[in-house]
């Protein structure tokens, strides 16, 4: 009975968690819209609208990315083109990977569940993509579930939950593959728990059926590659003849640019996202043995080894290419960080001299780091952290001091929410439809390369209303239809527009054109 009412408990606390993410991803998404950038995100969009025209094909790597856009093309067919599917699909991933977590969290205390929760759902750079249909949360999940898989094969073995176990594992893998590259950093980690458990001659059962499994799936996909393209690496060639030069193209650039990626830049970077706020507790956990049992030194350990992978890793064998430090691409590190920062909140209370003074040079170090590069979150969330982990081993501050963690985490939704008000989309997107509320018109609409995606994507690529980017209007070609110009400062810096190749009645339209439509975002002049 006393199982059956704490497992009924479980069940009620970790749906109200469930629950309260969704509600504060809706408010993010209604009120605290970030808008798009422009490029990779509406690239997946289009490609879930052709899917659903029947228009689709193979023209750029993302095709090959199934589950960057299937997903997102059922989420049309129900509810429509728009931003509502495109919040929506990595909404849905993010729960999943929450919903996991709360799994492996399940003995823990709902404030602690709570905390790990946030720091998922808070993380900068889940605010930033939430509203944007991209693969890399995907990944996560499917990362998470490989991880989970483990995990309880390993520390929760029962005999029974092994074929679940290798569901779990081979469904992570198949998300993983299909969404994106990134499995050419993450498979190390897995190969090492493989060898490591041979040399030992545990769960060789476990691994054979894994490997067993993803050796057919893997037949079936190059042989559907091979028959439906002629040539069955199709993906693998699309990765390297779409590889065009970028800051992240470290085989191209001098030796110091690829020097300050592996010493210190995606290190900056993750400090920014909050990928570092558990490093202090993890550097605890891993050289105080005190506090850490077999399923807390398999967390840390195995965090550690991600970050270590996602510095050093190269995604190519004939060059040293480390991944590029954008932190969307290391996503799948963010889980495992979830975990130790419960574990740590839990543990604080006990910390002595030396494990709080090693935290708070960790917090303080990231909050000087952050001020330093004038980074978005500083005082409000680096300040409470220190203070709770003074407060927390004093029984009457206890629950001040999650509070004040709480309150931190709190703090980066609202700097977000503030930022993405200045975006201000609702008025960027205004911009478009005054222009498509046109209707039967013929025209051609001019504005910079973000905002001629993002216009197309609103368009549903419609060919009545063709986006043309400023650079490459030619009057011999666009003078059959009506001309309008659309000005966005936003997307405009988005697209590092160089305005000395711009047309000279776009830079004089301010002065010689009539504005058809104004407001915060810009201007929309009508071209006669």
């Amino acid at each position: 009975m006393s199982k059956s009412v704490n497992f009924s408990r479980l069940y009620r606390s970790n749906t109200g968690l469930l629950f309260i993410s969704l509600f504060l991803g809706w408010i993010h998404y209604y009120f605290f819209h970030g808008g798009y950038l422009g490029f990779d995100e509406i690239e997946y969009a289009r490609l879930a609208v052709l899917v659903n025209k029947g228009e689709f094909f193979y023209d750029s790597l993302y095709a090959y990315r199934y589950l960057g856009f299937l997903p997102l093309a059922f989420l049309n067919m129900i509810l429509g083109y728009g931003d509502l599917p495109n919040w929506l699909f990595p909404m849905l991933t993010l729960l999943g990977v929450i919903f996991v977590v709360l799994k492996i969290l399940e003995s823990y205390a709902w404030e602690l569940r709570l905390i790990s929760v946030l720091y998922l759902l808070f993380n900068p750079t889940h605010l930033l993509y939430l509203e944007k249909p991209m693969p890399d949360m995907v990944t996560e999940l499917g990362f998470l579930l490989c991880f989970y898989s483990y995990y309880r094969e390993k520390l929760q073995f029962e005999e029974r939950q092994t074929n679940t176990n290798i569901l779990f594992f081979f469904l992570g893998s198949v998300l993983i593959f299909l969404s994106k590259e990134t499995f050419l950093i993450i498979y190390p980690f897995f190969l090492f728990w493989f060898m490591y458990d041979l040399i030992k001659k545990n769960r060789v059962r476990y691994w054979m059926k894994i490997f067993t499994g993803l050796v057919i799936f893997l037949i079936i996909y190059f042989g559907v590659n091979g028959w439906f393209f002629g040539n069955p690496l199709a993906r693998m060639e699309a990765i390297f003849s779409n590889r065009y030069v970028s800051e992240c193209t470290y085989e191209l650039q001098p030796l110091s640019v690829l020097w300050d990626r592996i010493v210190y830049r995606l290190w900056f970077d993750m400090t920014r996202m909050g990928f570092l706020w558990p490093a202090g507790f993890a550097l605890v956990f891993l050289f105080f043995r005190k506090y850490g049992d077999e399923k807390l030194r398999f967390w840390v350990v195995s965090w550690f080894f991600l970050m270590v992978l996602s510095n050093f890793m190269t995604i190519s064998y004939s060059e040293y290419v480390p991944l590029c430090n954008d932190p969307r691409h290391y996503l799948f590190v963010l889980p495992i960080g979830a975990l130790i920062w419960a574990e740590g909140w839990k543990k604080s209370g006990d910390f002595g001299v030396i494990e709080k003074i090693l935290c708070l040079i960790f917090f303080l170090f990231q909050l000087y780091i952050s001020i330093t590069n004038s980074y978005e979150n500083t005082w409000f969330l680096f300040i409470p952290f220190t203070a709770a982990i003074l407060l927390m081993p004093v029984p009457h501050f206890r629950i001040f001091a999650f509070i004040l963690v709480y309150a931190a985490m709190m703090s980066v939704f609202i700097q977000n929410a503030k930022y993405n008000k200045t975006i201000n989309h609702v008025a960027q997107k205004e911009l478009i439809s005054s222009v498509l509320a046109k209707k039967g018109e013929k025209k051609y609409i001019l504005t910079d390369g973000a905002n001629t995606n993002i216009g197309n994507f609103y368009a549903e690529y419609d060919s009545l209303n063709t986006f043309v980017v400023f650079k490459e209007f030619d009057y011999a070609k666009h003078s059959d239809r009506t001309i309008y110009i659309i000005m966005n400062g936003m997307t405009a810096y988005f697209s590092n527009t160089d305005w000395g190749k711009v047309p000279d009645f776009v830079k004089t339209a301010q002065d010689s054109l009539p504005v058809f439509y104004q407001n915060k975002s810009g201007v929309v002049y009508k071209l006669d």
